[in-house]
């Protein structure tokens, strides 16, 4: 676990530099039970630090704070997994019906789908999506397929080979360096959505004919 704000709070607290923290929730120090209850233990035993969590009403001053902490670390856990579930669903759903995600896929765009552009009416509104197949990324597509699965070129030297060639930059905002990497090469790779037919012009018909990929 690395945590910056979080480090430094603990190295605080060994420290001595405070002797109450407070927490609007639980949640806010860690979603792992496993990882809650000994940093809450470090803190009021090691440490001699008094924890009060605002929301639940926790307060470590209190003889059966740690029966509480242990049973709202299980519940505040729990939660994260179900949120994560439902949200993969509901994202599975809008994939299933033919719409963007918003998810970079490299070979493809993220265009609003056909009448949509009418229903986006002021500066936040969203409007569904869906996937065109981008001309100038896809032929790069059908390179790293060939070079992996014909010529058996493992992924480091695809990803060498693509930045050699000065290939188009990865588009995903949130993508650090915006160049070809292994993870966003083995991405390509495994996206279903260049496995199957594409347009008329068969500019995606590529077929991944490894079910797993080593680095």
């Amino acid at each position: 676990l690395r945590r910056v704000a979080l480090d430094a709070m603990l190295r605080a607290a060994e420290a001595g530099e405070f002797k109450t923290l407070y927490l609007y929730s639980l949640s806010r120090l860690a979603r792992e039970s496993v990882i809650t209850m000994p940093m809450l233990k470090k803190l009021v035993y090691t440490f001699g630090v008094r924890v009060i969590c605002v929301s639940e009403g926790l307060d470590s001053d209190r003889n059966d704070w740690e029966i509480l902490a242990a049973i709202m670390a299980v519940i505040h856990e729990r939660y994260l997994k179900e949120l994560s579930e439902s949200v993969h669903r509901g994202q599975e759903g809008m994939v299933l019906a033919g719409y963007s995600v918003g998810d970079h896929c490299f070979g493809y765009d993220s265009v609003p789908a056909p009448g949509e552009e009418s229903r986006q009416i002021g500066k936040n509104q969203r409007v569904r999506k869906i996937y065109q197949i981008n001309s100038t990324e896809a032929e790069w597509v059908h390179k790293i397929f060939h070079w992996f699965t014909n010529e058996k070129r493992s992924i480091r030297w695809i990803v060498k080979e693509l930045n050699r060639l000065k290939a188009p930059k990865v588009t995903d905002p949130r993508s650090r360096n915006g160049s070809m990497d292994w993870s966003s090469t083995n991405s390509a790779m495994r996206n279903t959505s260049a496995s199957g037919p594409g347009d008329s012009d068969g500019m995606c018909e590529i077929h991944l004919q490894a079910t797993s990929l080593k680095r």
